[in-house]
């Protein structure tokens, strides 16, 4: 079964701060090394739909990650399909355990699109790590700086380290966000 058209969120309405931030070479800061645990980050080329919505959903959706999750089949495909796409998998004890998705379209800017951990990881320290190895493989291109968005919805120690890593804001707009229902979620997901 696909997903013909979109899905507009049904959920209520909430106000949220949309910050984008940015990151130069000059400033970029190591955060962190593997701390020993059996981890294994693996490039995640051209992934299905599914599977992609899956790490999405599973990652994100306690910090209501939903833009990508309510895009039709051929509008995800046409986004993560392309050579334009880093995408790793962390694979800890076999199971997923994180991801990060880079987009280069353009040649001077990587955008960091998604990059997280599921929560049966979080607190072993692999944050820091995953987000090292994120703007270590956006600056393996020659591109100028790395950007990503995040918002108040966001885990609460997201911003500090993205600024401790060398992150600066550079906008910070208040905007009306229409969240999706579990409902939805569901369906998405099990479609």
């Amino acid at each position: 079964m696909t997903l013909d058209a979109a899905i507009a969120p049904e959920g209520p309405e909430v106000e949220i701060s949309m910050r984008t931030l940015e990151l130069t070479r000059e400033n970029w800061g190591k955060l962190g090394q593997h701390n020993g645990d059996v981890g294994l980050l693996l490039p995640l080329r051209q992934p299905p739909l599914h599977f992609y919505r899956y790490l999405v959903d599973r990652i994100g959706r306690k910090w209501h990650w939903q833009d990508y999750l309510c895009l039709s089949d051929a509008d995800l495909a046409a986004r993560i399909h392309g050579p334009q796409r880093n995408m790793r998998v962390l694979l800890i004890e076999g199971a997923p355990a994180g991801f990060f998705d880079l987009d280069r379209r353009d040649k001077e800017i990587v955008e960091i699109v998604y990059f997280g951990l599921m929560e049966h990881v979080a607190g072993r320290g692999f944050g820091k790590w995953l987000l090292s190895e994120a703007m270590a493989a956006a600056f393996s291109a020659d591109v100028r700086r790395i950007v990503l968005k995040t918002c108040s919805l966001d885990h609460p120690a997201a911003l500090a380290i993205y600024q401790k890593a060398g992150f600066r804001i550079v906008a910070d707009v208040p905007m009306a966000m229409r969240l999706l229902t579990l409902d939805q979620r569901g369906a998405i997901l099990l479609r």
